[in-house]
């Protein structure tokens, strides 16, 4: 009998996420979203699932103060991933994008402010630094729409700085790869 409450918070959990997704997707054929650049849909449920999870360790161990602790941290984790998700965005167009992160204000640049890229394969996957002026942008494989935007970025840097392609170092869209590294070396 003390397993129905695990399996209700869980049916109850999954059923949650299953909500946002469909949410996510249904909010996304409303809008055009090739020109915008996020984070994948999962931070989001992950979030979710980290707001239940705290739920669950303050109700099943209430009289221990670590686990009530834990909770604490299991929710502002979640709290923080479902924040990043929705906050976290690149818009853009032929001749700029804006910028929006957590906690920071939406900034707009032109493709001629990029002065390069690094980017650097890890485990989860590439992860690449679009360097505009004196600010980074991070780019990571997983957001959605990253390619179209670096390409769009890529396009727009060429004909704002008058180079061409023969000019320029190969591009390699499979590593994230299509600014030249900055000349002071990042």
């Amino acid at each position: 009998m003390e397993y129905v409450a695990y399996f209700t918070i869980i049916a109850v959990t999954l059923l949650l996420c299953w909500l946002v997704d469909t949410l996510c997707k249904r909010l996304r054929a409303r809008k055009d979203v090739r020109n915008r650049v996020k984070p994948q849909t999962r931070s989001a449920a992950f979030g979710v699932i980290l707001c239940f999870l705290s739920i669950v360790c303050v109700l099943n161990f209430l009289k221990v103060w670590y686990a009530v602790l834990a909770a604490v941290f299991l929710l502002a984790m979640g709290v923080l991933l479902i924040v990043v998700y929705g906050r976290t965005t690149i818009c853009y167009d032929a001749e700029e994008f804006t910028y929006q992160t957590p906690f920071h204000r939406a900034k707009t640049y032109r493709y001629a402010d990029i002065t390069g890229q690094m980017a650097v394969l890890t485990r989860s996957g590439v992860n690449t630094m679009l360097m505009v002026g004196d600010a980074e942008i991070h780019l990571y494989e997983s957001m959605t729409n990253v390619n179209d935007f670096l390409k769009t970025a890529y396009r727009g840097w060429l004909a704002a700085t008058g180079k061409t392609e023969e000019e320029c170092p190969p591009v390699n869209p499979s590593y994230l790869v299509w600014f030249p590294e900055p000349e002071n070396g990042g």
